[in-house]
């Protein structure tokens, strides 16, 4: 699970993107990324989502849910249609258990 606070913005969504490109080449192949203590995101934050989206097309065997809560992040990946291209989910309970094995 990689977790984010603070703001995802022009300033540091690179960094995200790389992050998770960095875990999915160590061996990470289901990752959580939690953006329930997100206060704030913009288009670029969007757009490395887009791209992480975009890496894991091309490997299959890679999986990742976004973790939000019912609030206006979760709003603007709906009105933007995220939720029609990569998995979001409103369940804390994801977070439990061995969720990284079929």
């Amino acid at each position: 699970m990689l977790a984010l606070e603070g703001e995802l913005k022009h300033g540091n969504s690179e960094e995200l993107y790389k992050e998770v490109l960095g875990l999915f080449q160590a061996g990470v192949s289901d990752l959580i990324l939690d953006f329930r203590n997100l206060s704030y995101c913009d288009t670029a934050g969007l757009q490395s989502l887009v791209r992480i989206y975009k890496y894991t097309e091309d490997y299959p065997n890679l999986k990742y849910v976004i973790l939000v809560e019912e609030n206006e992040l979760y709003d603007i990946l709906r009105t933007c249609r995220f939720d029609k291209f990569m998995e979001i989910s409103l369940d804390p309970s994801i977070t439990e258990g061995d969720w990284q094995k079929d």
